[in-house]
């Protein structure tokens, strides 16, 4: 191979793909553009899509074709302040460069495959508003086909990096309300190690308050929403900063 604060980002980016069109384009090209844009669609015969080897198949063999082809990866959700009239906006990061390019090779493809980087692709976040700027930036039935999110928290309590003026709980940053075709939740909950006092029961990973934190959100995903696996896995860092590092 994401509220009223929130808002899309100012700029498209390839996870916002449109059939292939040359004519609403041209509308907004210069003469020679214009002419070479007309060459290139004559390129294209109308009677391609149907001879296509691919279109062929079985619509069962073609859905995992796309699958096999569009996804099974976690991509980086990367948040950050916007100055515009939005105040959010996110970037899907560590993409595989033309990942996305079947779906510009015919109008059927796209309507056949157009949901599937949403639905076979896993979404990792870090901070406390990249869910919900990375929602607000999609359309509701991109929206609604999400299955798996990764969250990357500091003790189950926030995530690793914030920005609102204060730290908020994890809780308020899942919006599972608008993500009705999740199924699985994976946090990645961090601590700082302090091996030195791990015999005096003073280390992070043994204090009885981390469980009691993650049991809160385990109690706060499970109520309404049995449908969501929800899988919780510790991972312990040397320093603060290295518990933000991706």
């Amino acid at each position: 191979m994401l509220t009223s604060l929130v808002a899309r980002p100012t700029h498209r980016t390839p996870w916002h793909l449109e059939p292939p069109s040359f004519a609403v384009a041209s509308q907004c090209l210069t003469r020679t553009a214009k002419s070479r844009v007309a060459a290139f669609d004559k390129t294209l015969p109308r009677g391609q899509v149907k001879e296509s080897s691919l279109l062929c198949l079985p619509a069962e063999l073609r859905s995992l074709v796309w699958m096999h082809t569009l996804g099974g990866m976690v991509f980086e959700v990367h948040c950050w302040v916007s100055y515009g009239v939005n105040s959010f906006a996110t970037r899907i990061l560590n993409r595989q460069k033309n990942f996305l390019g079947l779906l510009r090779t015919c109008r059927r493809i796209y309507a056949e495959a157009k949901l599937t980087p949403f639905k076979f692709n896993a979404f990792r976040i870090k901070t406390d508003q990249g869910l919900h700027a990375l929602l607000n930036g999609l359309e509701a039935t991109k929206r609604e086909v999400i299955t798996e999110i990764h969250l990357v928290t500091w003790r189950a309590l926030h995530m690793v990096e914030r920005l609102s003026d204060v730290p908020q709980p994890v809780s308020d940053n899942l919006a599972l309300a608008r993500l009705p075709g999740l199924r699985k939740l994976y946090v990645d909950v961090r601590i700082k190690s302090i091996c030195r006092d791990c015999r005096r029961g003073r280390c992070e990973r043994c204090d009885p308050e981390l469980g009691l934190l993650e049991r809160h959100l385990v109690e706060y995903v499970k109520k309404g929403n049995e449908r969501i696996e929800l899988v919780l896995e510790r991972t312990c860092y040397a320093s603060v900063a290295a518990l933000q590092v991706l």
